[in-house]
C-alpha cells in the first residue's frame, strides 16, 4: 500500500511540475522551427495577404470589426491580449491554416494560402497588437 502512494505521489509531483516545463520548451521550439523569420519584407508580405484574406472579417486594423463576417459571428480582435485559440506564433499559425470549427466563422486557409504567406499573416498580425499599443 506503501508503495502504492508514493508512486501516485511520484506521479503528482511530475505532473505539476516536468509537464508545464516539456509542454513550453515544445512551444518553443516549435516557434524556433518557423520557416519564415519575422523580417519587415515578411510583414510587409503579411499585410498585403491579411489585407486580401483577413481584413474583410477582422477589419482594417485587425479589431474584428470587419464587414463581411458571417451573420452572428463576431471575429476575433487581433489587437487585445485575449487569444482563445492560442498566442504563441505556431498556434496562430495553426489557427489560420486549420481554421476553427465549426468553419461558418474562421474557415481553413491551408488550402488557400501556402505555408510561407500564412506565416508572413503571424508576423504581421503581431504587429496590429504593437500598433494598437501606442
Amino acid at each position: 500500500m506503501r508503495c502504492t502512494s508514493t508512486l501516485v505521489a511520484a506521479v503528482a509531483v511530475v505532473s505539476l511540475v516536468v509537464l508545464p516545463r516539456f509542454s513550453d520548451n515544445v512551444a518553443a521550439a516549435q516557434d524556433a522551427a518557423k520557416p519564415v523569420p519575422s523580417t519587415e519584407a515578411s510583414v510587409k508580405a503579411g499585410m498585403g495577404i491579411y489585407a486580401r484574406t483577413c481584413r474583410p472579417c477582422h477589419g482594417l486594423q485587425g479589431k474584428g470589426d470587419g464587414i463581411a463576417a458571417p451573420p452572428g459571428m463576431k471575429p476575433a480582435n487581433l489587437t487585445d491580449g485575449e487569444w482563445k485559440h492560442g498566442s504563441t506564433d505556431a498556434e496562430i499559425f495553426k489557427t489560420i491554416k486549420e481554421g476553427i470549427a465549426p468553419y461558418e466563422g474562421m474557415k481553413p486557409m491551408g488550402k488557400v494560402l501556402p505555408d510561407k504567406d500564412i506565416w508572413s499573416v503571424v508576423h504581421y498580425v503581431r504587429t496590429l497588437a504593437q500598433t494598437a499599443k501606442k
